[in-house]
């Protein structure tokens, strides 16, 4: 779940659209701490609200067929969100509007602690786009003693935010082939939106057959 919550697309953009902005109006070495601030915060953000949810979600009953129900009605949807190879993003116009407007500031201050605090921001607005792998993950952690909870939780995140690391040292590092990452912002999403929801569903049957 962790990995089909790391190729999502909503957060693909929205990073890399920071990435190319801070290049083109700070350099590499601000876009780079922009981008470690930017990150952290999202791993911050995700792990307190997956110990919030852990809290909420612990003692629901018939667990394993509300992962299920849950793992493939997100999986086929994100399916269909991808299928034709064009992206269609389900967040509402106010939370792109936000998002928009917290990425310019970022970008344009190439100020970590702005960044940070984009993060957080873009933690909250991209929920209706992330938010369904992270759910179904909370939903069995909060079966297990807190302290596991806690450590998967630990884990989760790290996958989770791992490709935006990668591509935080790639883009920094061949900066000159900026419309490479151009283009991929094209064409990446929708691939990424039917692998992460054919993983899903994959999850979904796994959880009602073998859980």
């Amino acid at each position: 779940m962790a990995t089909a919550d790391s190729i999502n697309p909503c957060t693909f953009l929205v990073f890399s659209a920071l990435l190319l902005l801070t290049l083109k109006s700070a350099g590499r070495g601000k876009t780079f701490l922009t981008a470690i601030a930017f990150i952290s915060s999202i791993y911050v953000c995700y792990l307190a609200l997956g110990l919030g949810l852990i809290k909420i979600l612990h003692g629901v009953p018939y667990v394993k067929y509300v992962i299920g129900v849950l793992a493939m009605a997100f999986g086929f949807y994100s399916i269909y969100s991808g299928w034709g190879g064009k992206f269609k993003s389900p967040l509402p116009s106010k939370f792109k509007k936000i998002t928009e407007n917290v990425l310019e500031k970022a970008s344009k201050t190439a100020n970590p602690f702005i960044a940070a605090g984009a993060g957080a921001v873009v933690s909250l607005t991209l929920l209706p786009c992330s938010s369904g792998p992270y759910l179904i993950a909370t939903l069995i952690l909060s079966q297990i003693g807190f302290l596991n909870a806690f450590a998967y939780l630990l884990l989760y995140n790290l996958i989770f935010v791992a490709p935006l690391i990668l591509i935080a040292v790639g883009t920094v590092l061949a900066y000159r082939k900026l419309t490479t990452l151009k283009r991929a912002r094209g064409k990446l999403p929708a691939y990424m939106e039917i692998i992460s929801g054919i993983l899903l569903v994959i999850i979904g049957i796994y959880s009602i057959i073998s859980l």
